[in-house]
């Protein structure tokens, strides 16, 4: 299921900004999780990109070109007027160059770099910087990505955003572009619904199994038309119908009385002013004038447009008012042979199963290597948000699940030879048959499990159950060592923006730094990025006591190339990095203590942000810490052993670094894990020094714009955990392990766990044999009682793989059945 992300980019445009960017991410059947940010003018990147318009038509297209009248017109006048529109059009393409001169394949090829280095250093702007770091560090570069763009100005839904290194990086996210309003047409059922029915009427004429297409090749003055009749006509599963230079009624009547999957067209188009078709050499057609019947044809099931010709954003605008759920157009003017090639790669990847978006991608990179590289930049899907793309397979009216099988007289014949072997001269073979059988079934059922298990297929569902014994653990108390000043969206709008630097201004976190240090706490953690010195020398001293603990960002090569430095002023031996590890669906079990810095990342801290905070407490005791010969992190008698590739139910993990898995202190929310102090309580004096001295303090943002996290005890919107308790969470952790002997997750060996799965599978099998009737009632009481048996280990920190284990005792329990029938049969037989 590939993964959809909206960007919304709002009512701004290019000379003014965008200031309310949002992007929005969904996952299967949950709402939608959203990010907001913001843009800053680019006139720049515009002038840049009109630039790039008119070298590309320099030197790509003609210098004459055709533009489309305001109003088309047919008849007589029509003749007229395109006799007059044909003389004008030279060769392959329809493009205005404005007049330019003297263009140099250099200038275009300097120019189409700064477009993409333009582009990409607008998104690294501050104010995004924050939605693109959330893209890549909840989806993986292999994930398959729908990535939709809308906007009000259409001018900035024309640029090419595929140069945003975002694509690069992503090998399988495809972009789309939408306009802001959107919404689904009204559908008939067609005759891909009328399952056993007879087709009649409009659904007349649609073959079981295959793609309606209807392949309107319009005015060929000067390309040829010829070759997409061709690609079209050796579809799989297509049953194309060609309209070879149609007239408008020809043209509506099609699509009023014939259902169609998909719409192609191959000819003239423009996009000069009001979109239109040359249909035929003597008519251009706009989508009003076709209104009604293209409205027909959505309602009757058409899923697709396929416009194999110059400069159709306009007509795939148009198309967007009347619904249809998607379109690929041309978003500049493009030669005939480049659309053709382009087609070729389309429908190929497109018929073989490859999504819409997925073979849009592999089409676009076949383009590579044409001159310049910049047909790649011109196919764009214009996707209606509201409708699902459809595949091959849907539009052929099959769906994946459906399959056949049937039993052939060989197999019936094998079978009752077998069954007559019972009760005869061959009941000696099934008797030694029965004895080897429960051992291959059992031996089947547990590797089934193990392979499954070992590919990861089962890591979902044994996370659900580690989550939910995790939070069926009897309460504890609140962390005392802990305090944590919040910083809420009051907090930050009450500063003036012109003084603010980050989330709070260098007065607001001098006297924050000063009262606290007043109140003698043992750490002072301030979780807030701070890539700037301070203004004043007073600020500056308080960043560089012994008693702070800054934080940076580590460099990733996936999810952030960037990376964030700590305060300047604070010691480099004082800083760690704050990154945290979520699992594929989003939620923090593991904790990050120790990382191999990158040496070119602006954060080479080899400590975790909460590691250092908990280290530096546990200094004031006289704990230090060290490392085992196998690379454990050792702190007085504590030992945090690191992670292995595989460790219980996480199955295929990266283990880089040294990781332990988080062992949660059982409280109704995470956040409830220490004293909360509001930062406006603190700076009026409304805090008893006590409740400070000699403890963790932290500091962090609350407020909405802040980082959340999913964590087992909540994984959406409001639930989500605010970073700051998280790093209070993981501190704790270490802490309580060190001081109080609380324990750590552990899990058994891989070895150990294997044996356990094949044992239960032995066991079910076992204990099945001879009562058939209470098949139900075993499984329910020997899975309750290992669940019992998982949480009671677990209060003692051991993760038991209840799962698989589970799994092997059902699969099992079904093997003994199957096996005891025929043997209680044959006793009846005797």
């Amino acid at each position: 299921m590939a993964q959809q992300l909206l960007l919304n980019l709002g009512q701004g445009h290019w000379q003014t900004g965008f200031a309310n960017v949002s992007m929005q991410r969904w996952e299967t059947g949950q709402p939608p999780v959203q990010f907001v940010g913001s843009l800053p003018p680019a006139p720049a990147l515009a002038a840049d990109y009109q630039r790039w318009q008119q070298l590309y038509g320099a030197l790509y297209g003609p210098q004459a070109y055709w533009q489309q009248p305001a109003s088309p017109s047919t008849g007589e006048e029509a003749s007229e007027k395109a006799s007059e529109k044909t003389s004008e059009m030279a060769g392959e393409f329809e493009f205005e160059t404005g007049g330019l001169t003297n263009v140099s394949h250099h200038d275009f090829e300097t120019l189409s770099t700064t477009l993409k280095t333009g582009l990409n250093q607008w998104l690294n702007s501050k104010g995004f910087a924050f939605i693109e770091r959330q893209i890549r560090t909840q989806l993986g570069p292999s994930e398959s990505i729908r990535f939709m763009l809308t906007a009000q100005d259409k001018a900035v839904l024309r640029f090419p955003w595929r140069l945003w290194s975002l694509f690069e990086d992503y090998p399988q996210a495809e972009l789309s572009v939408s306009l802001p309003s959107y919404g689904r047409a009204i559908k008939q059922q067609t005759g891909k619904q009328q399952t056993g029915k007879q087709q009649t009427g409009q659904n007349a004429g649609k073959a079981p199994g295959q793609v309606k297409i209807l392949a309107v090749l319009g005015n060929d003055k000067g390309i040829d038309v010829e070759t997409d009749r061709r690609l079209l006509s050796q579809l799989p599963t297509g049953q194309v119908t060609l309209l070879s230079q149609p007239s408008l009624a020809e043209f509506q009547q099609q699509l009023w009385d014939t259902p169609w999957d998909l719409l192609f067209f191959a000819g003239h188009s423009s996009s000069q002013g009001q979109g239109c078709l040359q249909v035929n050499r003597t008519e251009s057609l706009t989508v009003g004038q076709l209104k009604y019947a293209l409205r027909r044809a959505i309602a009757n099931g058409l899923q697709l447009a396929v416009l194999n010709s110059c400069d159709g954003l306009q007509l795939a605008w148009d198309l967007t008012d009347l619904h249809l759920p998607q379109a690929i157009v041309m978003r500049e003017p493009v030669s005939d042979a480049i659309a053709q090639q382009f087609l070729k790669a389309f429908l190929t990847a497109f018929s073989h199963g490859q999504s819409l978006y997925l073979s849009v991608r592999e089409a676009r990179e076949r383009l590579y290597g044409q001159p310049g590289n910049y047909a790649a930049w011109l196919p764009v899907i214009v996707q209606n948000p509201a409708e699902v793309p459809p595949t091959w397979q849907s539009l052929r009216g099959v769906t994946t699940g459906e399959q056949f099988s049937s039993e052939t007289v060989t197999d019936r014949e094998r079978l009752g030879s077998r069954e007559r072997l019972v009760g005869g001269r061959g009941q000696g073979a099934v008797g030694r048959t029965a004895v080897a059988r429960p051992v291959i079934r059992v031996a089947a059922i547990a590797l089934t499990i193990l392979g499954l298990r070992w590919a990861g297929l089962l890591q979902g569902l044994e996370l659900q159950a580690y989550d939910t014994l995790m939070k069926l653990r009897p309460i504890e108390s609140p962390d005392s060592r802990i305090v944590v000043v919040t910083v809420d969206e009051s907090d930050i709008q009450r500063q003036t923006s012109s003084e603010r630097r980050g989330s709070l201004s260098d007065e607001t976190l001098q006297q924050t730094l000063s009262i606290l240090e007043s109140y003698e706490p043992r750490v002072i953690a301030l979780d807030l990025y701070r890539d700037f010195p301070a203004l004043t020398p007073e600020l500056a001293e308080s960043l560089a006591r012994p008693e702070m603990v800054g934080v940076c960002k580590s460099r990733d090569p996936v999810a952030d190339k960037v990376g964030i430095r700590a305060a300047p002023e604070i010691p480099p031996e004082q800083v760690g990095f704050s990154d945290f590890i979520e699992e594929t669906d989003g939620t923090l079990r593991r904790q990050l203590l120790t990382l191999t810095p990158d040496p070119v990342s602006p954060c080479v801290t080899p400590y975790g942000f909460a590691a250092l905070v908990a280290l530096q407490y546990l200094a004031g005791d006289n704990f230090q810490p060290e490392f085992t010969a196998q690379g454990d992190l050792k702190v007085g008698e504590t030992v945090f052993p690191r992670l292995a590739r595989r460790t219980g139910g996480l199955q295929r993990m990266d283990n880089r670094g040294n990781q332990v898995l988080l062992n949660y202190r059982v409280l109704p929310r995470p956040e409830q894990i220490a004293a909360h102090i509001p930062l406006q309580q603190l700076l009026v004096g409304q805090v008893n020094g006590e409740q400070v001295r000699d403890r963790i303090v932290f500091i962090g943002v609350t407020a909405p714009s802040g980082d959340y996290w999913a964590t087992p005890y909540g994984v959406q919107g409001q639930n989500k955990t605010a970073g700051v308790f998280m790093q209070a969470q993981m501190t704790s952790q270490l802490v309580s392990a060190v001081l109080d002997g609380r324990t750590l997750i552990w899990v058994w060996p891989q070895w150990l766990e294997s044996l356990s799965i094949v044992m239960a599978a032995m066991g079910g099998w076992l204990v099945w044999q001879g009562n058939p009737t209470r098949l139900f009632f075993l499984y329910i009481l020997s899975a309750g009682g290992l669940v019992i048996i998982a949480w009671a280990v677990l209060l003692k920190g051991g993760w038991l793989p209840v799962v698989p284990v589970l799994l092997a005792l059902g699969g099992g329990l079904v093997s003994g059945t199957v096996v005891s029938h025929p043997r209680q049969n044959a006793r009846q037989n005797e």
